[in-house]
């Protein structure tokens, strides 16, 4: 018998599989568990789950700052281009008047 602790809501829960041919868990388990910790597809951690929140949040307010970034200095660059535009045309004009 192999025993595994598994986290059930707040506290832990003990679950009894077989090993079966081949070192795959027998159909104690769904197979797709059984594959995926082979492939090694499952993340294990150790933080909560209110810091798992926390970090979420942050990887939040980064992307919300990169954007909020981006919008203001492409306004800024049209702006900058326009008045760049704007005064080439007003000295060009003003060149063909002398």
């Amino acid at each position: 018998m192999l025993r595994i602790m598994l986290p059930a809501s707040s506290r832990n829960a003990r679950v009894t599989a077989r090993v079966g041919v081949g070192g795959r868990l027998s159909s104690a388990w769904p197979s797709w568990m059984a594959t995926a910790r082979e492939e090694g597809q499952m993340f294990a951690s150790h933080a909560t789950a209110q810091e798992i929140e926390h970090a979420r949040v942050i990887l939040v307010l980064i992307a919300a700052a990169i954007v909020v970034f981006w919008r203001v200095a492409l306004r800024v660059l049209l702006a900058v281009i326009v008045i760049a535009v704007g005064a080439g045309a007003f000295l060009l004009l003003q060149s063909m008047h002398k």
